[in-house]
């Protein structure tokens, strides 16, 4: 449990410090997946730009377009196969589902069974395949069933932890206003209410224009013009234009 937490910290860290160039890379993958043919090769390209991120390099587009371009048939050969063993085994309990009884219930075990391993071993695919020398289908498919298997506990968590992070990904945005989609920072002057939102904020600054560069980005204070107040400092990620950081004279507040 402990290295699967330490594998999480590592990766919040990585994609906080490239969160702009990962979303617009995430969007092109999902129009990837929505025409279908380039969807393989762009699921294998982001496990490529992981790699590239995690030894420390910095991206280049160009770079993302060789790795999509060196991994099309590959990542098409993994996708078929995916085809053909989540068909197979969907198909297996759509023709049992009008049948009951100990053994049918037995085959409907066995097939779940096949699906749910199957999945779990693709956790491990890409990541295997980028580090191995003998990149075939074959082989990176027994080393991630090896994987699997002497780390159980490890592929079930990245995996229930990845599904929990996609379900949250479409949940309700919880009251925010598409007026923040720019970023926002909310001010509270005291004392901190038990639920913090925008409804309970005694402020709110933020950029109407969501695209603009992401305000609150992070946030500081100090006593910067000698007054003896607190003053606040409010950093911009750069995004199209350069960043900012915005100062808030606590005794004009």
């Amino acid at each position: 449990m402990s290295d699967a937490l330490a594998v999480l910290k590592s990766a919040f860290a990585r994609w906080w410090a490239e969160l702009i160039t990962l979303t617009f890379l995430n969007v092109i993958w999902l129009g990837c997946q929505l025409v279908v043919i380039p969807g393989p090769p762009a699921t294998a390209t982001m496990y490529a730009v992981a790699r590239r991120l995690a030894e420390g390099e910095h991206l280049f587009g160009r770079d993302v377009w060789s790795d999509f371009r060196g991994v099309f048939w590959r990542a098409w050969q993994w996708g078929l196969a995916n085809v053909v063993v989540v068909g197979v085994a969907l198909g297996n309990f759509y023709a049992y589902r009008g049948f009951s009884g100990p053994g049918w219930g037995l085959l409907k075990l066995l097939w779940g069974g096949v699906l749910v391993g199957w999945l779990l071993i693709q956790v491990f695919y890409w990541p295997l395949f980028y580090e191995q020398e003998d990149r075939s289908l074959r082989t990176t498919l027994t080393n991630a069933a090896k994987m699997l298997l002497l780390n159980p506990g490890f592929g079930l968590f990245i995996s229930l932890f990845s599904l929990a992070l996609t379900v949250a990904g479409w949940l309700p945005d919880g009251g925010w206003s598409e007026d923040f989609e720019g970023g926002a920072v909310l001010l509270f002057y005291g004392p901190i209410p038990a639920e913090l939102g925008p409804e309970s904020a005694d402020a709110i600054l933020y950029h109407s224009d969501p695209a603009e560069p992401l305000i609150g980005g992070a946030v500081g204070g100090g006593d910067l013009d000698g007054d003896g107040t607190d003053d606040l400092l409010i950093y911009r990620r750069p995004w199209l234009s350069s960043g900012a950081v915005y100062i808030l004279r606590g005794g004009r507040m």
